[in-house]
């Protein structure tokens, strides 16, 4: 395992303990959730200078997504987080997902996409309130979300429930970043129920995704 940067061991670092166990050829697994600058930039920058240095053979496979096991958990982790609450009349429920945010237009198609692949076909979110959201980045931010939800249309139902599902992997800086927007949301609507969806964490469907587009990237089929 090699990280980015903060910490060690760096990709090189990780590459030259490879080398020196005799390894030819390397598959490289990006823990990352969508393409995006380090997916296209960072991460092949510093695979190919560590390759070129030991004298491997590197490829890179693609970030987890739209895999089907991604796809799965992250409704499982929304199925956690609203199991047991109390029914709402229909069209007073929001949902707004939330990416970490990218300079890379690309990224935020994704994230668009991974939504619709993710709740299309949940019927109990059919008559939610629906925004996506950013973190950083890329708009709308979390704020315009809410905004967007909460006084969007007159006529409409007060909200009573908002549900966040930030798409994150990990914990870290990013979801606290949701936490203290989260607080500040809680204090300007005081009347609605916030639920939070918790990220993806170390499951094994992050680890057979990655797996899986390891063989891809090796075996070149799907």
């Amino acid at each position: 395992m090699g990280f980015l940067e903060v910490i060690e061991p760096t990709i090189e670092m990780a590459l030259g303990r490879l080398a020196a166990q005799g390894c030819k050829r390397v598959v490289a697994l990006p823990i990352l959730l969508f393409s995006a600058g380090h997916a296209k930039q960072d991460v092949p920058q510093s695979l190919r200078e560590a390759a070129a240095r030991y004298g491997l053979s590197v490829t890179q496979a693609d970030p987890l997504g739209l895999h089907g096991g991604i796809i799965n958990l992250a409704r499982q982790r929304f199925y956690e987080a609203v199991e047991g609450l109390a029914p709402i009349h229909g069209g007073s429920e929001a949902l707004i997902v939330i990416g970490r945010g990218s300079s890379d237009a690309t990224a935020s198609h994704q994230l668009w996409r991974f939504v619709r692949s993710t709740y299309s076909s949940l019927v109990c979110v059919a008559k939610h309130r629906f925004a996506i959201s950013f973190v950083a980045a890329a708009r709308p931010t979390m704020r315009e979300a809410v905004d967007q939800v909460m006084l969007g249309a007159n006529g409409r139902l007060p909200v009573k429930r908002v549900v966040l599902h930030p798409h994150l992997l990990f914990h870290g800086h990013v979801e606290n970043q949701v936490e203290g927007h989260l607080e500040k949301m809680r204090s300007r609507f005081p009347s609605v129920e916030w639920v939070k969806v918790s990220r993806l964490g170390a499951a094994p469907e992050v680890a057979e995704a990655l797996v899986d587009r390891g063989l891809i990237s090796l075996c070149g089929t799907n």
